[in-house]
């Protein structure tokens, strides 16, 4: 218990010196169709098996493979989706927008959002049971996304400035 919390407190310090850094964006990637649906502010929360001490602005990256409307609805259930009219506004749009529907999209910086608290026991449709809960604030969709950019795991430090130079 005593490393876990060690390490927490190492995590935390290392992070609040990368915010500061105004140069550098502190990036987490987010599977579709999640990433699009956090960016939106339809998603709330997001469900990690790690804690973060991370606090501020986050920007939000895309990965994993493009998918068919299909396997998002899957994803969702269709529950959720019935139940949800944002969440089904959403999806009826994406289907529409052709060949920039937000599930076709990834390797790519699509916006940001503030994580304002890091907890178990959630109050939102969206958090899972057994996950940290990183709450979410302040949602912003970029119009024009960042593209061709490799994802990582964990959060990471992006340099929007030297991507440019590319």
């Amino acid at each position: 218990m005593w490393c876990r919390v060690r390490n927490y407190v190492r995590m935390a310090r290392h992070f609040e010196k990368m915010s500061k850094n105004e140069s550098l964006w502190t990036v987490l990637s987010v599977q579709n169709p999640w990433s699009d649906l956090i960016c939106r502010g339809i998603k709330d929360v997001e469900n990690r098996s790690w804690p973060t001490g991370y606090r501020g602005r986050i920007y939000i990256h895309t990965s994993g493979a493009p998918m068919s409307p299909a396997g998002v609805r899957e994803m969702l259930g269709i529950p959720r989706l019935r139940a949800s009219a944002t969440l089904r506004t959403w999806f009826n749009e994406g289907i529409k927008g052709g060949e920039d529907k937000p599930w076709l999209r990834s390797r790519a910086i699509i916006g940001h959002v503030d994580v304002i608290a890091c907890i178990e026991n959630a109050k939102s449709e969206w958090a899972a049971r057994g996950s940290f809960h990183w709450v979410l604030a302040n949602p912003f969709h970029f119009d024009e996304p960042v593209t061709d950019v490799p994802g990582r795991l964990r959060l990471w430090t992006f340099d929007p400035e030297k991507h440019r130079e590319f």
